[in-house]
């Protein structure tokens, strides 16, 4: 009898230490999520760019083709092993990843996490400025410095 109170004495201290874990500890696991995601675009990026590189370099042009069908162009001629995940926007002079922002909060967690100040942002904003010329961002003295912003608010 002994040993079951004792079992169950333990497995209520950690069930309290996990959920002590999640609720005080919930910020850096936001940021861990974050920054894994964050730096999975970036190297995802800088393949693809590789691959473009390497077209250039054999056909001394670029591709014709854009977007996701250049991808699967390099693909298939073997200059990516394999296409990234996402939705890629890939021209021979930009390549980028819209993000899907799900709060005010999850968008000033990104621009932290790339390593942007948040708090130049106006209060109005909330970590997360507009960056395409939306209603209050063309008052905005540094609205050019906040297209940059990875997280920014595209409001239409």
């Amino acid at each position: 009898m002994f040993q079951l109170i004792v079992v169950v004495i333990a497995i209520a201290l950690v069930a309290i230490l996990v959920i002590a874990g999640i609720w005080f500890g919930g910020d850096a696991y936001n940021d861990g999520a974050a920054r894994a995601s964050y730096a999975q675009n970036v190297n995802s990026a800088a393949q693809i760019e590789g691959a473009l590189q390497l077209y250039y370099q054999d056909h001394l042009k670029n591709p014709q083709s854009q977007d996701m069908l250049l991808l699967y162009e390099l693909h298939d001629q073997t200059y990516l092993k394999d296409i990234p995940l996402g939705d890629w926007k890939v021209q021979p002079d930009s390549i980028y990843r819209p993000i899907e922002i799900q709060s005010v909060e999850s968008c000033k967690t990104m621009n932290r996490v790339a390593g942007y100040d948040v708090t130049v942002v106006p209060s109005q904003y909330e970590g997360c400025p507009p960056c395409n010329g939306a209603e209050g961002s063309q008052q905005l003295a540094d609205a050019q410095t906040f297209k940059s912003y990875p997280g920014c608010q595209f409001i239409q």
